[in-house]
C-alpha cells in the first residue's frame, strides 16, 4: 500500500500538517486547517482529528458513504487541536471564564500583546495559531451543542454566500444553516475562529454536531 502522504510534521503543540504531491504542490495549496477541541469540554472534534492523524499515519484510506477516497491528493491538510490545556481537564477553558473562541479579533496579527493576555493561556494559544489560520484557504472549525441540537452549518460575515462556500458548506452532514452576517455570536465584531479566517481571504466554516 503507498503512503497516503508525502511528508508529516508537528508545527507546535497540538498542530499537525500533513501533505502530498511533494513540496512545490503542497506550497500551491490548497491549504486546509481542521480545527477541534477549541473548547476542551467538546469531544467531537477531537476524536474526528485522532481518527484521521491514525488513519494518516497508518496510510488507510478512510470509509465513507460513498465509499473510500484519498485522505490528501494535493496542498496540505492541517490538524489542529484548538486548545490542549482546556482539552486535558476537560472544561471549556483552561480557567473557568476563559473562551479561545472570542480570541481572534482582526486585529490580532498586528496589535500589541497586553499584560493580562500574556498571562493568559488563551490569548497564548490564539496568537500561535494566528498566522497558521490567516494562511489557510478552508478553515472547518468542529463543535459540539451543550444541549440537545440537530447538527448545523454557521457562517459569519456573509449576506450572500460565495458558491465556493456553499459547496463547501453542503458537503457536510447536516440540512440547517445559521448565517451570521454581523458577527453577533461575537458581540458585533470578528473573534472566532472561522470570522478571523474569513477576514484574512480564507473561508471559514464553523460545524456544530448537535
Amino acid at each position: 500500500m503507498s503512503r497516503a502522504f508525502n511528508s508529516f510534521v508537528r508545527l507546535q503543540e497540538g498542530v499537525y500538517r500533513f501533505s502530498r504531491g511533494g513540496s512545490s504542490a503542497a506550497s500551491d495549496g490548497p491549504h486546509v486547517t481542521l480545527v477541534g477541541g477549541v473548547h476542551g469540554n467538546e469531544r467531537i472534534g477531537v476524536e474526528v482529528l485522532d481518527a484521521l492523524r491514525l488513519a494518516f499515519l497508518h496510510a488507510a484510506p478512510l470509509s465513507t458513504a460513498n465509499g473510500l477516497f484519498p485522505l490528501v491528493t494535493r496542498g496540505s491538510l492541517t490538524l489542529v487541536y484548538g486548545n490542549p490545556q482546556a482539552q486535558r481537564i476537560g472544561k471549556r477553558g483552561s480557567d473557568p471564564h476563559a473562551d479561545l473562541n472570542r480570541c481572534f479579533p482582526r486585529d490580532l496579527l498586528t496589535n500589541s500583546v497586553s499584560t493580562s493576555d500574556a498571562r493568559s493561556y488563551e490569548h497564548r494559544r490564539a496568537r500561535d495559531l494566528a498566522p497558521l489560520f490567516a494562511a489557510s484557504d478552508l478553515l472547518v472549525d468542529l463543535h459540539s451543542t451543550n444541549k440537545p441540537s440537530p447538527p448545523f452549518v454557521r457562517l459569519s460575515g456573509h449576506v450572500s454566500v460565495p458558491p465556493r462556500l456553499w459547496e463547501v458548506s453542503g458537503r457536510l452532514p447536516t440540512r440547517m444553516l445559521l448565517l451570521d452576517p454581523k458577527h453577533l455570536i461575537g458581540d458585533g465584531s470578528v473573534a472566532l475562529t472561522d470570522e478571523f479566517v474569513g477576514i484574512h481571504g480564507g473561508m471559514g466554516v464553523c460545524y456544530e454536531s448537535g
